[in-house]
């Protein structure tokens, strides 16, 4: 462990995925449009008065549901957000906040995004499950750091945990 005020990493260089990314932001999409689902149920209700509407409750389950899914997730998948998240990295954090470093090593990648910082204060919550981490950022629900790949210690998350208490940021 190391001392207070210098920067630990959090593992080796690590490339999550822009499925990662999508694994995270679709619960928070049909959190916040979980009225969709209603409307099936509505149509079966209606069905009751008018039989047509059994026919319209099967369309919109089985065809307009899957598609509507499935553009969400190539919406996304494809995102501004989620490119970020196929870019090597690493992450350190210390007392100022969190780091990520984009490495170029890899020539597959014509242009790499900047390195930047994040200040603890931006940080909204954090997930630790396991040897993996995420933070999620102020700015919008969908902005989601990945703080690890799947090698995260365990002194280096109870570091991280201390870090994320000290500064106020709810972590599970």
């Amino acid at each position: 462990m190391m001392n207070e005020g210098h920067a630990e990493t959090a593992g080796e260089v690590f490339t999550p995925g822009a499925a990662a990314y999508v694994r995270l932001a679709m619960p928070i999409w049909l959190g916040r449009h979980w009225w969709l689902l209603l409307l099936p149920a509505a149509l079966a209700v209606a069905a009751a008065w008018w039989p047509v509407c059994l026919f319209v409750m099967l369309m919109v389950a089985l065809l307009l549901y899957p598609s509507v899914l499935m553009m969400v997730y190539l919406g996304y998948a494809t995102s501004r957000r989620a490119l970020t998240w196929v870019y090597p990295r690493t992450v350190s954090f210390d007392d100022a906040g969190i780091a990520i470093h984009y490495h170029h090593a890899d020539e597959k990648f014509k242009q790499i995004p900047p390195d930047y910082k994040l200040d603890w204060e931006s940080i909204r919550r954090a997930n630790l499950s396991g040897k993996t981490a995420v933070a999620y950022l102020k700015s919008s629900p969908y902005d989601i750091i990945p703080l690890c790949g799947s090698s995260l210690a365990a002194e280096q998350s109870q570091r991280l945990g201390g870090l994320l208490a000290a500064h106020g940021i709810e972590f599970a």
